[in-house]
């Protein structure tokens, strides 16, 4: 991976969306996906950005986004159903989960996480990207 300064309006970005699905058809599965594109980014080896979708004059329009982001965010794809707020992207970024405490023994499964109205922050208002060559 080179160390230069990417060119933020390159066709070499490619949507979340559009990466998600290879993702998916190699892991076999979406919440595998979200995890390996995660952790990809947040090692580094896949270096993402971050367009707005609403620019505004005191903000850049595109954003590369550091690693170390990623130890906040994480992909989400069990909420695509409910993700498409305004018609966009519906692959969600969203905050990480805070570890489960020590007496939570067994994962509460994502339907009850919805009916219970636990914690899932998107971050809206933008559309995410990930480097082609790093991917490839």
């Amino acid at each position: 991976m080179s160390k230069r300064r990417l060119p933020l309006d390159s066709p070499n970005w490619t949507p979340f969306d559009v990466l998600h699905p290879l993702v998916c058809a190699q892991t076999g599965n979406r919440r595998f996906a979200d995890r390996e594109l995660t952790d990809a980014m947040a090692s580094g080896r896949v270096r993402s950005m971050r367009r707005r979708v609403s620019p505004r004059a005191d903000k850049p329009e595109r954003e590369l986004l550091l690693p170390s982001f990623w130890a906040d965010y994480q992909l989400n794809s069990s909420w695509s159903d409910i993700a498409a707020w305004d018609g966009e992207q519906r692959l969600l970024v969203v905050e990480r989960d805070p570890p489960p405490p020590p007496w939570r023994l067994e994962p509460v499964p994502s339907e009850l996480d919805r009916a219970m109205g636990l914690r899932v922050v998107p971050l809206r208002g933008y559309v995410f990207y990930a480097w082609k060559p790093d991917y490839k």
